[in-house]
């Protein structure tokens, strides 16, 4: 994904000028009030491309978007939390009902997860810095300042480098809708990527806790990041996967007790619950052996290739540009 923001990105610098508005939007986001998972989403689209309109304010560093309805902006990992703690609650719940429809989620397993959906009616589930690259008003100074990071969160990580929360990020309302698939596929190499994407932007967050107001962003996170802030970040995935790993044998355990389903829906749930489990202990294994001095030298690339980046939007558009004008003639 981050290739193809990054040409995003190198296009709109070439065809854009300074004043300009600009504004990336994933192919599964909408504009309009529609049916997403049975539900009715009232949307206001016009208002929300309005106000990010107005708050994206030209020649100044700062990107805007939106929060959404929909699918939840979370990782395989994150749903897979969220799926377990929901198993929990309902061991002890008395609804049948909800139950048996919990289990039918994960009967497309390994290949597809079920996600999490935010509704209006319900409480959002929501992490990282509030917006993401799926709806990203932002201005040309501000992608010309560095490109995305080739991992998972690569947008989060832009944003966190972009500059202070408060002055560079603005979040506005009205919501827009997400209306991707409904699964997510959980293969080693998607989940793999996703948690190292996991680690890099833990690793950038707890740099940026620390930097001074109003400081440079980029040029505190060349100064201040080591691998001591990779082992924070896979400390932290480590503990979740563990935690993870412990309660889906915990559920395993408890799950033959139930008697408000049947012995073949028991025996479909063991099955997909082993998946998960080894999902999960694949990944440990995994996280565990990755160095944290290779996690660090991957994204020092990155920084350190920052002015290649700022090269090539320049010499970009000044051949654009020269094509332009010779077109015209």
């Amino acid at each position: 994904m981050a290739g193809v923001r990054n040409f995003a990105f190198l296009f709109a610098y070439c065809c854009s000028n300074e004043n300009d508005f600009l504004l990336f939007l994933d192919d599964d986001i909408r504009f309009e009030s529609e049916f997403y998972y049975k539900k009715f989403i009232p949307i206001k689209g016009k208002e929300a491309i309005t106000t990010l309109y107005k708050k994206t304010i030209p020649h100044k560093i700062l990107a805007s978007g939106v929060g959404y309805y929909g699918r939840a902006d979370l990782s395989a990992f994150d749903n897979i939390k969220l799926f377990l703690e929901k198993i929990e609650l309902l061991q002890n719940s008395k609804s049948k009902r909800k139950l048996n429809n919990l289990f039918e989620d994960i009967r497309f397993l390994p290949n597809l997860l079920p996600v999490k959906i935010n509704l209006p009616s319900k409480n959002q589930t929501e992490y990282g810095p509030g917006i993401s690259g799926a709806v990203l008003a932002t201005t040309p100074i501000s992608i010309r300042s560095h490109a995305l990071p080739k991992c998972y969160n690569e947008d989060w990580i832009w944003l966190s480098l972009l500059g202070d929360s408060k002055r560079c990020i603005r979040r506005i309302e009205p919501k827009l809708l997400h209306a991707e698939p409904y699964e997510e596929n959980i293969s080693h190499k998607a989940f793999i990527y996703q948690l190292i994407g996991d680690i890099n932007y833990i690793a950038v967050e707890q740099v940026m806790k620390n930097a001074p107001s109003g400081i440079n962003h980029i040029e505190w996170c060349k100064s201040q990041i080591n691998q001591s802030h990779f082992y924070w970040g896979k400390k932290e995935i480590y503990k979740e996967l563990l935690n993870a790993i412990d309660k889906t044998k915990e559920i395993k355990k408890n799950i033959n007790n139930l008697d408000k389903i049947s012995n073949n829906q028991l025996d479909n749930v063991g099955e997909k619950l082993n998946i998960i489990l080894e999902q999960l202990e694949y990944s440990f294994s995994y996280i565990k052996k990755q160095k944290n001095e290779h996690l660090y030298k991957q994204f020092r690339i990155y920084l350190d290739s920052i002015p290649k980046w700022q090269t090539l939007l320049d010499n970009t558009r000044k051949i654009f540009l020269k094509k332009k004008l010779y077109m015209n003639k």
